[in-house]
């Protein structure tokens, strides 16, 4: 089979592997699309934790080959798409039944082999059977929907909660729809520069759109809600934008953090914490979030389509990396297409 095998950073070849054999508990699933995430990114620019050398890729959707001899509820034929990670079940937050905080968790494409490939090989307990209703193109995203969802319920979400999501990428645009099916009303995207990503937001559902830069920006939150929002989630990635997730949220709201920081948050702003009785939570995964999500994009609630803006086959690989770390204007969500 072909492999994308990552040596070291931004050093990627297509090379030549056995097919691989599932142990007793695990699957062979026959790859069928790919997304690149944010995280495979930082991978591929060696900005995240990961053994080298190393398959990437964790956000994918397949056929399932082959199972291994003890495993039960997925056969031969299923379309499924696996959670991006697992934990080792030995740990003292596993033993805990805290298993989403385990720090020994397996992650497909960083310490463990991922989806870049003809081929790969997991668990049977993390690959989810995707509803037939599904295109298999939209289910690549399924982590990222699940991801969005444990993250809508971690922050109380209900009929009538007013929301402001900062920025404008494919995880913030994926809470957008999830949290509208939750039962929000008024929901607010504080996105960058690229005009294409804030016409997304829009198309998608936002109910305001407004850039980060936009001399207008408070104003026109302000007049949106006055009294400031129940739930702002923070999901751009610059570790500016935890203050003005504090400075957004109403007296006893929630913030969330959606994001993966890169370097430490400064000056925030603690005495709201005091004055204003918020919580400050984070949620980073999509544990116990995967079979809502089959549920949202199988009815529509939840659309990928329109998020997808560039496909590269496996040989390609380097330019769907190169593609989905460009700041261009053309460039949202990148996917790659393995067999079909």
């Amino acid at each position: 089979m072909k492999a994308a095998v990552l040596k070291e950073p931004r050093h990627i070849t297509i090379e030549e592997r056995p097919l691989p054999a599932p142990g007793s508990s695990e699957v062979v699933i026959q790859v069928m699309y790919v997304g690149y995430c944010g995280t495979d990114v930082m991978v591929w620019a060696g900005n995240y934790r990961a053994r080298y050398p190393v398959v990437p890729g964790h956000e994918f959707v397949g056929k399932v080959l082959s199972v291994g001899s003890a495993v039960e509820g997925v056969r031969a034929g299923d379309i499924v798409a696996p959670e991006a990670s697992y934990p080792c079940g030995a740990c003292a937050m596993c033993s805990s039944g805290l298993e989403e905080y385990c720090r020994n968790r397996v992650s497909l494409g960083r310490m463990r082999d991922g989806a870049m490939a003809e081929y790969v090989v997991v668990p049977a307990k993390i690959a989810h059977r995707v509803d037939e209703r599904i295109d298999p193109r939209d289910a690549q995203s399924l982590v990222g929907v699940a991801c969005a969802v444990r993250a809508v319920a971690k922050s109380s979400i209900a009929t009538g909660t007013k929301v402001a999501i900062i920025g404008s990428g494919h995880s913030a645009l994926l809470l957008l729809q999830v949290a509208r099916a939750a039962g929000a009303d008024g929901i607010a995207i504080l996105g960058g520069s690229r005009k294409s990503h804030l016409a997304l937001a829009r198309h998608l559902g936002a109910d305001l759109v407004v850039g980060y830069s936009d001399p207008d920006t408070d104003r026109l939150l302000g007049g949106f809600t006055r009294s400031g929002f129940d739930v702002v989630f923070e999901a751009s990635g610059q570790p500016e934008s935890l203050n003005k997730a504090i400075a957004l949220v109403r007296p006893g709201g929630v913030v969330t953090v959606f994001s993966t920081y890169r370097e430490a948050v400064d000056h925030m702003q603690g005495q709201e914490l005091y004055y204003k009785e918020i919580t400050i939570r984070g949620s980073k995964s999509g544990t116990g979030g995967y079979e809502a999500a089959i549920d949202l994009l199988a009815s529509g609630k939840v659309q990928v389509g329109p998020m997808i803006t560039h496909e590269v086959t496996l040989e390609e690989v380097r330019r769907g990396f190169e593609l989905a770390e460009s700041r261009d204007e053309s460039v949202f969500r990148v996917i790659m297409r393995v067999v079909t």
